[in-house]
């Protein structure tokens, strides 16, 4: 079964009105599927998000601290999650500053295996 990903991450933006954008990438820093605003280069978004989650892979590895299950980076207007999305992919979500909340833990421990089970949200 082909798993159509922009139907995927308009799914998943409907989980929480507090999702404001959404990317999945190759780990290669392709873009595979997008929602974002459209100001928003998706090329130039793919390589940072790829960039970002390979250092914190590395990081991971080089501490010998298990294996990477999220980058979580906070800012003054929300957050930016980055997770291992199967293989040789990261999933993107950012949120407004109000989303993170303990109500929402167990939605981010299940982020990268959402993708991999697109039938079952």
């Amino acid at each position: 079964m082909q798993v159509n990903y922009n139907e995927q991450l308009k799914r998943l933006l409907k989980i929480s009105s507090d999702i404001v954008s959404s990317s999945i990438v190759s780990i290669n820093g392709f873009p595979i599927a997008s929602i974002t605003d459209e100001l928003v280069d998706d090329i130039k978004l793919s390589a940072m998000i790829a960039a970002i989650f390979s250092c914190g892979k590395e990081l991971i590895n080089e501490m010998k601290n298990g294996t990477i299950e999220q980058v979580f980076i906070k800012s003054t207007e929300g957050y930016i999650i980055i997770s291992p999305a199967g293989q040789n992919r990261a999933l993107m979500i950012t949120t407004d500053k109000d989303w993170i909340s303990f109500d929402n833990e167990e939605f981010i421990k299940m982020m990268p295996s959402y993708l991999n089970n697109p039938l079952e949200l």
